[in-house]
This record gives structure tokens, C-alpha cells and sequence, in this order.
């Protein structure tokens, strides 16, 4: 739910390290450099095979309990991935290692395939013929502060980023 409604650049460093992408396949390398940097407690992996995206390991952290952050996690990165590439690509292959009895079909009728519940390893991939796929002008839209979310102005201010502030201020 909540990966639904958030600006994907409130997630910081992790989005602009992928909005400044040039391709698909640069998204998920940047993402398995760079994924640790921002969770140090998730090790992130490029798979590079007949089909592309991310698989994630935890360390340290049980990863059972950590249910809700991996389903945003993946949710957060479909959004980004669609609007990078201005398409509403889908991924071929979801597979999450906790298991849910049931409250699923929201997550995938978002994601756009089945979600694999109980699997072995998680992980998020891609049909290798989107790989080459971003939107046009997108570094530049990146460095302008406007990456073409609709609605979404460039000095409009977060109602989170508020809250942050004030509680570090007090």
C-alpha cells in the first residue's frame, strides 16, 4: 500500500543512483552496486541471464520478519522502473521468500504477474527484451529536479520531509 503512494525520490540516493541510468540493464547493475550503500543489511545481485533484475539477500536480519520491506521494496522498484522507462512494463518473475496465506492479489494485479510466495531466494525480473529501455532526455529531466513524475512540482513540499525535519529540530 504504501509503495503506491510515495514520490519515488523520497527514497533519496538509491532512485537518483537509477534515474541516471541510461538503460534498463544499468538499473540493475547500479542497483546491486549501490543497494548496500543504502541497506547495508540487504545484498543486492544483477542477474544477467535470459531474463534481468534484482535478487536480494539479507544479512543479519532475519529475513521472515522483514516481510513489509521487501514487498515495498519491490513494489517501489517496478514504479521506478515504469517511470524511467515510460512504459508500464511488468515483471516475468517475482519470487519472495515468505510465505502468505493470503492478501496477495493487489500485489500482483500491480506487478502484473503472479507473486511467488515461499521460494527459495527473492527476486525481481525482466523480459531481457525491455533491458535497453529508458525514457528520453531522462539524465537531463533527473538534473533539473523534475523526473517526470505528473503533479509533482519541484518545490512542493514533502508532508514526510516535514515531519523529519521538525523531529530532528526538536
Amino acid at each position: 500500500e504504501l509503495a503506491l503512494d510515495f514520490d519515488p525520490r523520497q527514497a533519496g540516493l538509491i532512485y537518483y543512483v537509477f534515474a541516471s541510468s541510461a538503460t534498463l540493464h544499468e538499473v540493475f547493475e547500479r542497483g546491486a552496486r549501490f543497494g548496500t550503500v543504502v541497506n547495508e543489511a540487504v545484498i543486492h545481485e544483477c542477474i544477467d541471464g535470459r531474463q534481468v533484475g534484482l535478487a536480494m539477500q539479507y544479512a543479519g536480519v532475519r529475513r521472515q520478519a522483514d516481510r513489509h520491506q521487501i514487498e515495498f521494496w519491490v513494489t517501489a522498484l517496478v514504479r521506478i522502473c515504469r517511470q524511467l522507462t515510460r512504459r508500464q512494463i511488468r515483471p516475468v518473475r517475482v519470487r519472495l521468500t515468505h510465505f502468505r496465506a493470503g492478501g496477495h492479489a493487489r500485489l500482483s494485479r500491480f506487478l502484473g504477474c503472479p507473486v511467488e510466495f515461499g521460494a527459495p531466494a527473492d527476486e525481481i525480473l525482466f523480459a531481457r527484451m525491455d533491458l535497453h529501455v529508458v525514457g528520453n532526455g531522462r539524465r537531463q529531466a533527473v538534473h533539473e529536479g523534475r523526473p517526470g513524475l505528473a503533479g509533482v512540482e519541484r518545490n512542493e513540499e514533502s508532508p514526510l520531509r516535514a515531519d523529519i525535519q521538525q523531529v530532528a529540530v526538536d
